[in-house]
């Protein structure tokens, strides 16, 4: 299927840590990164960066907001997930963190909010929970929107700018970034947007002396390759607990043949 098709059938409702999560078999660091820039696209942090003269070793400064954004149909409501990611990047209900102060921040929330992608899998109805520890299932729904998310990631590896110029506007790339980076499609996928997009995306400000539109080249990289290394500290595969829990809500059949919780 060409990108341009796949692109505007993506799964409304559908965050792209969770969907990652789906698609690896467990919540991982691009899923965390994946969260926050899907937090930036909705309206929920602002991510300024200061200009060269100012700058510390690439240290962007992440801004706190609770205003709702319009993008793709406007913002929901922070998942557990969200929350807990929220809550770590600003402690005691500080508006702002630079991301040198990451690494520690996310010590104390960074497996949590893994955990609770992971547990949002199964909550969503995806994943059915095995009797056995390393047994899980996917349930109808979950085949078909992991099949949906391997196209999604083949889409945003395979991108080009002359095949998506004129049939994707600047504000749908801009809001596929956090799937992408959450699908290990970012550089393929930055490199798209560098070509199409003019200028940063609104949740990215810049203070300073730098043209705006090197922000795909230049800003966007560094940032991301930060943004990761805080996270990698913090890879976790889904624990038993998540493995045997049902969902609320699901009855005791809906279990089928793998039969009750260990």
């Amino acid at each position: 299927m060409p990108a341009d098709d796949l692109l505007t059938g993506a799964v409304d409702g559908v965050r792209p840590g969770e969907l990652a999560a789906l698609v690896d078999g467990a919540a991982s660091g691009a899923g965390l990164v994946a969260t926050l820039l899907d937090l930036a696209r909705r309206g929920r942090v602002e991510v300024v960066e200061l200009g060269e003269g100012d700058r510390v070793a690439h240290d962007w400064t992440l801004v706190r907001s609770d205003g709702p954004s319009d993008a793709l149909g406007g913002s929901p409501e922070p998942s557990r997930a969200e929350r807990l990611l929220l809550a770590g990047l600003f402690p005691g209900g500080r508006a702002t963190t630079t991301t040198l102060a990451l690494r520690a921040l996310l010590d104390g929330s960074g497996a949590d909010v893994l955990h609770a992608l992971d547990t949002a899998v199964v909550e969503q109805g995806w994943r059915q929970p095995g009797r056995l520890r390393r047994a899980t299932h996917l349930t109808p729904t979950g085949e078909r929107l992991l099949a949906h998310g391997l196209r999604l990631r083949e889409a945003y590896r395979s991108a080009r700018p002359d095949a998506l110029a004129g049939q994707v506007d600047a504000a749908t790339l801009v809001a596929h970034l956090p799937s992408a980076v959450a699908l290990g499609a970012d550089r393929t996928w930055t490199q798209v947007c560098a070509a199409l997009v003019p200028g940063p995306p609104d949740w990215y400000r810049r203070i300073g002396d730098a043209s705006p539109d090197a922000f795909w080249t230049a800003s966007l990289p560094p940032l991301l390759d930060t943004l990761a290394s805080a996270a990698s500290t913090h890879l976790v595969r889904p624990g038993p607990d998540v493995l045997r829990m049902r969902p609320a809500g699901w009855p005791p059949e809906a279990f089928g043949d793998v039969g009750p919780p260990f």
